[in-house]
């Protein structure tokens, strides 16, 4: 059984490009969780901030329930629109895991291409401005903190966008698919 996880669907926009990414991974090495009906990132009525946040909370508490254990690695695959596509972000906690991922950036060329960035914990006090901070940047989430800073596995976010939201190109899915590949060999580095 493969120990790392593909997370696709949590929000249900996301899911068509999710499907798509899959199909280039290797699935004998990562296993791939479909959520077909995730949330929505649509929201309606007054009320519908608490509701979000609550159906939002809840699908990541499920989704601990069933991998705590069972993998050493979930990646959560999201998408998002950006005018000139072929860029991503990276969310991680582990400070281990963030050098690598730096160091891949490095060595792929992906100095304007791809982000990482520092998960931390939702605490008073300002966060650093991702654009001007010299540091490592960092940032909040709404995912619960047992989610993203368990010690039975590492929760790596991976947020690409598209052009398109709607669809995503061959050249968007490829690059989502060899960024997955980096984050997988940044885990098996990390075990050495």
């Amino acid at each position: 059984m493969p120990e790392v996880l593909l997370v696709i669907g949590i929000h249900r926009e996301e899911l068509a490009f999710g499907d798509q990414v899959a199909d280039l991974i290797d699935q004998a090495k990562i296993d791939l969780m479909r959520i077909p009906q995730g949330i929505s990132h649509a929201r309606t009525g007054t009320d519908d901030g608490f509701y979000f946040e609550t159906r939002h909370r809840e699908i990541y508490l499920q989704l601990h329930q069933q991998v705590k254990k069972n993998y050493r690695l979930i990646i959560d695959l999201h998408c998002g629109r950006r005018s000139n596509g072929n860029y991503a972000e990276l969310f991680s906690s582990d400070d281990s895991f963030i050098a690598c991922l730096n160091e891949a950036i490095k060595e792929n060329g992906w100095h304007d291409e791809v982000r990482v960035i520092k998960i931390i914990a939702e605490r008073p006090g300002p966060v650093y401005d991702v654009l001007n901070n010299k540091e490592q940047p960092k940032a909040r989430t709404w995912i619960p903190e047992r989610v993203w800073s368990d010690s039975n596995y590492r929760y790596i976010g991976l947020e690409i966008y598209l052009v398109d939201e709607a669809s995503g190109s061959v050249s968007e899915m490829e690059f989502a698919a060899k960024l997955i590949e980096t984050i997988t060999q940044c885990e098996e580095q990390n075990l050495d």
